[in-house]
């Protein structure tokens, strides 16, 4: 556990030089953090197709109820069988969906994919 405790924190400061997004979003007021959200972010919305048909206002509300999440390479995101709750939206790196054994690979998903409820 104290390994991978160490690994996370090794793996934030190796990607985001120990910056913690959502800590410097919070401090933004409202309207500031929205056009930050949709610059950062807009684009992996538009590029959605569910989401075409949204206005903009939609958009913006989704955008601003998005939470940066970072995971370990080989960490298990959802199991086949668990409830979805959230959506991801693949910013960085890769996520393999695979068999519950781990012996199937059914596809990889990067940068501007896309999976969840």
């Amino acid at each position: 556990l104290v390994d991978k405790v160490i690994r996370y924190y090794d793996y934030i400061w190796s990607r985001q030089g120990g910056v913690e997004e959502q800590a410097i979003m919070d401090e933004l007021p409202e309207p500031l953090r929205q056009r930050v959200a949709m610059f950062v972010n807009g684009k992996d919305i538009e590029a959605i197709p569910f989401f075409a048909p949204c206005d903009e206002a939609v958009k913006e509300h989704i955008l601003s109820m998005l939470v940066p999440k970072v995971f370990l390479p080989n960490d298990v995101i959802i199991c086949n069988g668990d409830i979805g709750k959230e959506m991801y939206l693949i910013e960085n790196g890769r996520v393999v969906v695979c068999s519950s054994d781990l012996n199937i690979t059914y596809c990889v998903l990067t940068k501007g994919d896309y999976f969840g409820e």
